[in-house]
């Protein structure tokens, strides 16, 4: 059984998963060389693949949410045609052509991490809700097509998070595939996968440890690579039940 395997066999409450989330430090958590790697594929390929290894990893998320949504806004690019041209930039072409490479050749699952209806909103100044949402739903079909096995949400805006990942999920539903919130909020957690109620999503402690559950998707408490290192990553994979 692939790790992808043991992903889709957790989302149905059948199995215990390990998706840690690990992105913005991936090439000093690792011990690589990478400015600008997420722009790479290849070179983000080849970084999260050492990841998910030392992880022991059923399933592993790309990240192109935050970064390329303040990329793009961060270069004087706003408004409603902004928005509407945001799954044509480099960041997210790139994301794109990652997906295609993790899902092609790697054994675990690849879960596609989305910027919020609000986080777009706000960042782009639209002329109203709608256009962030129409964007949202854009960013998740293109995921999708390139073959995200599952799609995500992850914020410290709870709001946002659990209606974000509801538009994302009616999207998921097009094409079978699952949309798991994370809220993040202070030291809380929340984790779900929209309208399953048989698969808990949880998180280790700060420190690593695991949740009492033998079956379910464990995550990270938010991205772990400037807080870990190889050694802990690889021990904290280790002590799955």
């Amino acid at each position: 059984m692939t790790e992808a395997e043991t992903f889709k066999r957790a989302l149905a409450g059948e199995d215990l998963a390990f998706a840690p989330i690990v992105w913005e430090e991936l090439p000093t958590l690792v011990h690589q060389g990478g400015t600008g790697w997420w722009l790479e594929p290849a070179t983000a390929q080849r970084l999260v693949v050492d990841a998910a290894n030392v992880a022991g990893a059923d399933a592993m998320f790309v990240r192109y949410d935050r970064r390329a949504v303040s990329r793009v806004a961060g270069h004087g690019r706003d408004g409603d045609e902004a928005l509407e041209l945001l799954t044509e930039t480099e960041d997210i072409c790139a994301g794109y052509e990652l997906c295609v490479r993790l899902s092609g050749s790697a054994p675990f699952a690849v879960i596609a991490a989305l910027p919020g209806v609000a986080l777009l909103e706000a960042a782009f100044g639209a002329s109203e809700r709608e256009v962030a949402e129409d964007a949202l739903v854009d960013l998740a079909r293109g995921f999708l097509e390139a073959g995200a096995h599952a799609l995500a949400v992850v914020d410290e805006d709870h709001e946002d998070v659990t209606n974000s990942v509801r538009r994302a999920a009616s999207v998921g539903d097009f094409f079978g595939r699952p949309a798991l919130g994370i809220s993040l909020a202070g030291d809380d957690f929340a984790g779900w996968v929209e309208g399953a109620k048989s698969c808990q999503v949880v998180a280790t402690s700060s420190e690593g440890d695991w949740p009492t559950i033998s079956r379910g998707i464990v995550t990270t408490r938010g991205d772990i690579s400037g807080l870990w290192d190889a050694s802990r990553l690889r021990a904290v994979g280790s002590r799955r039940p």
